[in-house]
């Protein structure tokens, strides 16, 4: 009887090291899985294998602006009309906001719509305009991408302004910092000869534009700050 205890010791431990082995795997076996969180709708933070389905643009801008300027040196005495020109190349200082939402058609692709308002200094005051563009992005790593993009003003600079083409030419380095270049066609009438004459001049802005939430804050603020000065300006005007 002894050595029958003695032959179903070692068994009975064996049976109880696996029991406790058991007893600490099945319970994670046999819950059932957790669903996956779904992938958010938008996210600030943009790149190729994020999960989300649209990416928001919210974009300051700090450029330099260059063009030629063209200006009538001369007139017909009977007609009125230019009889010469000179050119000078201008260079002004340019703030933009660029706000928008991408929504991703690929991989490494995505494509959307966004709204640039634009400040620019000029020798007797500035300009304000505000356009729209569509835009394609794709990336070639996770965070660095390139846009490209064309557009057109919808509220245009000054009442001499034609609405014109727009190009847009931005790579985004991370989330944060983009180098961007954007050229554009400037259609206009100018009346410094009594006569309607139509100008179309090339300017291209080049310079750094800051995103994500540095980016939406800092020009919602310059907007705010513009509306003010808009406002003031229209109401010493009266």
């Amino acid at each position: 009887m002894s050595q029958a205890a003695n032959l179903l010791g070692p068994r009975r431990s064996v049976l109880f090291t696996l029991a406790v082995i058991f007893s600490t795997v099945l319970p994670s076996e046999v819950l059932p899985a957790q669903p996956a969180p779904s992938a958010p709708a938008i996210c600030w933070r943009d790149g190729w294998r994020a999960s989300c389905r649209a990416v928001v643009i919210t974009n300051l801008g700090l450029l330099a602006i260059g063009g030629r300027q063209e200006t009538v040196t001369g007139t017909d005495p009977i007609t009125g009309a230019p009889t010469g020109f000179s050119h000078e190349l201008g260079i002004n200082a340019r703030a933009t906001g660029d706000w928008g939402v991408l929504l991703k058609v690929g991989r490494r692709d995505a494509l959307g719509v966004s709204v640039l308002g634009s400040v620019e200094s000029r020798r007797h005051g500035k300009d304000s305009e505000l356009g729209a563009f569509v835009v394609y992005r794709r990336w070639i790593r996770n965070e660095q991408s390139i846009d490209l993009g064309v557009g057109t003003p919808v509220i245009l600079r000054n009442s001499g302004a034609l609405r014109s083409p727009y190009g847009l030419v931005r790579l985004n380095l991370n989330n944060l910092l983009s180098f961007v270049l954007r050229p554009e066609v400037r259609r206009s009438l100018d009346f410094d000869t009594g006569i309607a004459r139509r100008q179309s001049l090339m300017f291209v802005s080049t310079g750094v534009e800051v995103g994500e939430k540095p980016g939406f804050f800092l020009s919602a603020l310059g907007g705010a700050i513009l509306g003010i000065v808009t406002l003031i300006d229209l109401h010493n005007s009266n």
